[in-house]
Parts: structure tokens; sequence; C-alpha cells
């Protein structure tokens, strides 16, 4: 990113335009869920808001160490909904800490929670946004601008916003973590990663920076915070619920008798072998392929260990693609993430980089990821256009796939050029 003068019919000001008209496009299909009159828990039946407002309801109660109680959960999704009734219990298996920061909403009737809840998220998903990339990046404000638009018209944050999901106050805990790591300060990295936690299926893949980078500090503060928070939880919700969670946890994950996991639609490996071959061989050779991307990211960081920004940018990305790829419960709308890895790799330096890199054509693999990443806003949209044969999950997971080729090659042109400066540095001083 450059600040020169550009020309009316510059790509970037094209972009910026079609990026604008899908902006306004998309706000025109938003608008309804923000305007004025009373949004009924009717209207908002098996949304995951609904839910995530039944769980704020229980822990302002005098119930509130059942919040995991499926039955209870039932009752009071039953108790709003009338006069709609609901069978089958709906089940949210985050950690009990995470149920702390939906408190609040449980003081509100049910469609000023759901306002407040879509308000602040989406102000505080966008805040965080800006605030990383003016800390790590030297972009203009229309830089800025126009990514922040790319982000918000994605069809992963128009699926949230209009499914009072949560995943921008979970890109606002992974954001404080990436801070951390590209400034150096090991303190935000690590309270920033045991906060994203309440995204587990994230957590080992993220972990592994720490560890293999020797960031023990982080380490530490990762640990402390946890610890706070489990003491905080466990006194709030019973320390029962801690010590029961895995159990929790793995009965939710394959409980027939409850509904929200729904894993055959995940955009991850997993999902696509759960809609092509039997569920005991998707689950054992989806956990083994996660179990290898783990190794292959500890290799990565044990190689490129004190190697640069430029290799340590890369890895990041590799890392992100990575639990987008083969994590074991992957969202749709968590592709906003993918947002976390540009800072770090679209930028002067690692232009310059890979120009430099001739003969292996750095320059096409550099283009190559940023018009993937500048299209991605634009392709995510196919994935409700081909969602009823489930092909739409298939090319989400395609273009990630792609992604995350094109960051492993180009991880491996910044490894040849750091090597090179090493060996050239090692040779002058000879």
């Amino acid at each position: 990113m450059t600040g020169k003068k550009r020309s009316f019919l510059s790509p970037f000001n094209i972009y910026h335009l079609v990026i604008t008209l899908l902006t306004a496009l998309v706000f025109s299909f938003t608008w309804p869920f923000f305007k004025y009159g009373e949004p009924s828990p009717q209207h908002y039946f098996k949304n995951d808001f609904m839910f995530l407002y039944v769980l704020a309801r229980i822990v302002t109660s005098p119930q509130y160490k059942q919040i995991y109680d499926a039955d209870l959960q039932l009752a009071i999704s039953n108790e709003i909904l009338a006069p709609l009734h609901e069978d089958t219990p709906f089940c949210f298996p985050y950690p009990p800490y995470a149920f702390m920061f939906c408190a609040p909403l449980g003081f509100m009737p049910f469609h000023l929670a759901y306002r407040v809840h879509q308000i602040v998220t989406l102000l505080f998903g966008a805040g965080i946004f800006v605030w990383l990339y003016r800390k790590v990046t030297e972009w203009s404000a229309g830089q800025l601008l126009v990514l922040l638009q790319s982000a918000l018209i994605a069809f992963p944050v128009f699926l949230g916003v209009t499914g009072g999901q949560y995943h921008l106050f979970f890109f606002a805990l992974f954001a404080l973590f990436f801070y951390g790591l590209a400034s150096k300060k090991e303190l935000p990295a690590g309270v920033g990663l045991a906060l994203s936690s309440m995204k587990l299926q994230y957590a080992p893949m993220f972990g592994l920076i720490l560890l293999m980078n020797r960031k023990w500090k982080a380490i530490g503060a990762c640990f402390a915070t946890l610890a706070l928070l489990l003491v905080a939880s466990g006194l709030w919700f019973g320390f029962d619920n801690i010590v029961n969670y895995p159990k929790i946890l793995l009965f939710t994950e394959t409980s027939k008798t409850l509904t929200g996991i729904y894993p055959e639609n995940h955009i991850c490996i997993r999902g696509l072998f759960l809609r092509i071959m039997p569920e005991k061989l998707a689950h054992t050779s989806t956990t083994l392929m996660y179990i290898g991307a783990l190794a292959g990211c500890a290799w990565m960081w044990l190689k490129g260990r004190g190697k640069g920004d430029l290799v340590f940018g890369w890895g990041l990305a590799i890392a992100t693609l990575a639990n987008l790829v083969f994590a074991l419960h992957v969202q749709f709308q968590d592709c906003l993430y993918l947002a976390l890895a540009i800072p770090f790799t679209i930028n002067g330096a690692q232009r310059e980089m890979m120009r430099m890199n001739v003969l292996q054509h750095g320059a096409f693999w550099y283009r190559a990821w940023c018009v993937m990443l500048a299209a991605f806003p634009f392709a995510s949209w196919l994935q409700p256009m081909f969602d009823i044969s489930k092909y739409g999950r298939t090319l989400i997971l395609a273009l990630n796939m792609i992604l995350l080729f094109i960051a492993i090659w180009c991880w491996k042109i910044a490894m040849k050029t750091a090597n090179a400066r090493i060996a050239a540095v090692s040779t002058a001083s000879k």
C-alpha cells in the first residue's frame, strides 16, 4: 500500500466504487433488522440470538448453576416462544466463562436485548478492526475505509448480523492476540489467546505460535487469565460445571437429541467428509488430519523462528487458514478471521520482497494472494446461492484451501529470502 496519486479509473478506485455500491445493497437488506418496531421472539425462532438470550435469562435467574441443563433451556425457550413450541433442546457448547459476557442481555426485554447485541457487536468489531490496522500498518484512511467496507459486506458478516451471532466479538478477541504478536507485546497476546479460547477449536493452532516461538511471558499471561476466568465462572455457575465441561462438550458434539451443532454444515474438511462418507470414518480421518496440520504448523514455526517479520507474517496467515480448513468445528461466519492476516501479508515490505524473487515467481504469487482476498467478499455470496445442494459450503472450503496453498508458497519464498540475507550477513562478517 502506498500513498501515490491514482487516476480516476485506477483498479483501486474501481474496486472502491464497486464495494461502495455493494455496501449500499447489503445495507438495504440488513436495515429491516435494525429499523423501528419490536422484533418478536417468534420471528427469530431457531435464530442463534434466540438461544443466546435463553442462556442470558438462565445466568441471571435463580437457576444460574444449570446453564447446561437441556430441559431448563427448552422450558425457557418455549416460555419465550409461546405460542410456538420447540420439542428439541438447542445446545451452546461454549465453556462456562463465555456465558458471563452475555449476562447483561438477561436483564432486558427481548427486542431491546436484540438491538443492543447487534449494535454493540457491530460497532465493537468494526472499531477493533480499524484499531488493529492503525496499530500495525501505515495504510491511509481511504485504504482502511475500503478494507472495512470489504469486510462488512462479506456474506459471513451479513449472516452474523442478521442471525444475531457474535463472531464480531470473537474477531475483536483474536485481534488482541494478533496485535500482541505484531507489536511484540506478550501480555496482550496471552490475554487475547485466553479470552478467544471461548472458540476452543482454534486455541491449539494459535497456542502453537506462542509455544514454538518461546513466548513464555505470553503463555504465562494466557494461563493466568484462564485461571481467573475459570475461578470467576466457577464461583458464579458452580465448579461442577468446570470439572464436567469436557464430558458436556463431548456429549453435545455427539448427541443425536440436541440441535445447534450441525457438523455436516460446517465449511471445514470435517463438514465435507460428513457429507460424503460414513460418520465414524469422517470423524477419525479428520481428527488425524487436524493432528497432522498441527504437526506441520509446529514444524513451520520451528523452521521460521528468528527469521524476521516477513516469514512471521506468512506464518500467521497459514495458521489462520489451517484453522479454517482443518479445525473440527468451523462456521461460515469464521471466514471473517481472514481479515486478521491481511496487515501482516499485504504491505510494502512483503510486496518488495516478492518482486525481488523473480526465480520463484514471487510477484505472481503475491498478486494471486491479493486478488483472492480482494475477491473473497464477492465470492462469499456464492455460498447462499448454491447452499441447497451443499455446493456453496464446498466452494468456500475450496477457496480457503487455495488461499492456504498460496500462503505456504509465499512462506517458502520468504524463508529463502531470509536465509539468503542471513548467509550474506554471515559472509560479510567473516
